[in-house]
């Protein structure tokens, strides 16, 4: 895993800004860098998956409790039902009696919610994956938890940053251009 100053470093080396005092602070790479993981949360959300147990709380619907958790992905385990199938062959499935859960399906009012079959007691643990919101670069000794094939794509994008800083009047499309490539290399790691 890379950490925040071979990211620093890499930026540097491309922007030939290695002197003793650099134009472009740490700190400012270091945001640029958390922009770029928080672009790539959204466009490859898979990148930042996490797995964890929870336990059920009473009822169909069930949300992410965990502090960074962004969107739910599925439950391990139990397989999704079709939410028009089970309310065509069970309409009031909403208000069956309580017990272990057999299906799972996403839910429509958040994208850290989800809906179980039948609904729980609300002492059930199961297995979740869910996508983790990067957390903040604030040091260089910061691990970054993504597959090594971004992190050219993560460099680019700070480079990006930086020419558009330099060059802001000469071309207003440059951090908008820089950001269109970030999401198309990293789509395609």
């Amino acid at each position: 895993m890379s950490t925040a100053q071979d990211i620093v470093t890499r930026v540097r080396d491309v922007i030939n800004d290695t002197s003793a005092t650099p134009r472009n602070s740490n700190e400012e790479i270091f945001r640029w860098i958390s922009d770029a993981l928080s672009l790539a949360s959204t466009s490859v959300p898979r990148l930042f998956s996490k797995t964890a147990d929870m336990i059920c709380s009473a009822g169909y619907l069930q949300t992410l409790a965990f502090t960074r958790a962004l969107s739910f992905i599925e439950v391990i385990g139990f397989p999704q039902v079709d939410v028009a199938s089970l309310t065509a062959f069970a309409p009031g499935w909403k208000m069956d009696t309580a017990g272990p859960i057999q299906h799972w399906f996403p839910s429509a009012d958040s994208p850290k919610s989800f809906c179980v079959y039948p609904p729980s007691q609300g002492d059930q643990t199961i297995t979740v994956t869910y996508v983790e919101s990067p957390a903040p670069v604030t040091s260089t000794s910061d691990v970054l938890n993504v597959p090594d094939v971004v992190i050219p794509a993560i460099v680019q994008f700070c480079v990006g940053m930086v020419e558009s800083k330099d060059d802001e009047h000469v071309n207003s499309n440059r951090a908008a251009q820089a950001k269109a490539d970030f999401v198309a290399l990293i789509k395609g790691a």
